[in-house]
């Protein structure tokens, strides 16, 4: 990671950003660096900031990821991290400035104790709203779109209002209607078309994932641990399996 603490950076909206330091309460950006940064306006808002990794293809990933979320604030959704600002067009390098979510991951949220009924189903409605919005989106042109990376690090759990709620964050390896996509694989949560066949995703894999992320809740056992039983296919085994047919004997 560069050290940026106390450097100043200015975005296309002709804000300038002063470094605090390294997100913490956040998951890393996947695709590079993530900051705390802290406008220089009168406002002195904190708010986060995500530079690109320098190897081949972040950058683009990352101005996708700025694109979607531009278009988003046609109409705000609530479940998604919002969009800030970006680099000037002639910056030595992109970065992507959003919002400052004040909360944890689902990741350290669930940890390896399993949430009770109510929470699960909550964050489970939450979670499925925004994956509604996005799936029948008409703010991204072509419209729909797929988050492909959906788990419990890009899943901030936030205060507003009073309760918690879900929002989703990293739309690196989003991916709009038909366009071919790019390869992913993230273990214990990503459909098998996300690595092999891309362009043929659908939303279809994004339901894929939130059922994993709801196993996590509701069991505290986390898809992408190995103890938990291996893959051969997309079907579980060993404990996780054994835990899959106590639910099935209960509901029926």
């Amino acid at each position: 990671m560069i050290d940026r603490t106390g450097k100043e950076y200015r975005g296309l909206s002709g804000e300038s950003y002063e470094m605090v330091g390294p997100v913490h309460k956040v998951p890393k950006g996947g695709m590079g660096d993530v900051f705390v940064a802290v406008t220089k306006g009168k406002s002195k808002t904190e708010v986060v900031i995500k530079f690109s990794k320098p190897a081949e293809g972040y950058e683009e990933r990352l101005r996708h990821e700025a694109g979607f979320l531009r278009d988003f604030l046609k109409t705000k959704p609530e479940g998604i991290v919002t969009y800030v600002d970006e680099s000037e067009e002639d910056a030595e390098e992109f970065f992507l400035v959003m919002e400052k979510l004040d909360g944890i991951d689902l990741d350290k949220k669930i940890g390896s104790k399993a949430r009770d009924e109510a929470t699960t189903i909550k964050f489970s409605i939450d979670i499925a709203q925004t994956l509604n919005y996005l799936h029948t989106c008409t703010d991204v042109n072509p419209p729909f779109l797929w988050h492909r990376d959906l788990k419990p690090d890009n899943v901030m759990v936030v205060k507003r209002n009073g309760q918690e709620r879900c929002v989703l964050i990293d739309f690196g390896a989003g991916k709009k209607g038909k366009d071919p996509g790019t390869k992913i694989h993230t273990k214990g949560y990503s459909c098998l078309h996300n690595h092999y066949y891309p362009k043929d995703v659908t939303e279809a894999c994004d339901i894929y994932a939130l059922g994993r992320v709801m196993f996590y809740m509701a069991t505290g056992m986390d898809p992408s641990n190995p103890k938990y039983g291996k893959y051969s296919g997309g079907v579980p085994t060993g404990n996780m399996k054994k835990t899959l047919n106590e639910f099935d004997s209960r509901i029926s």
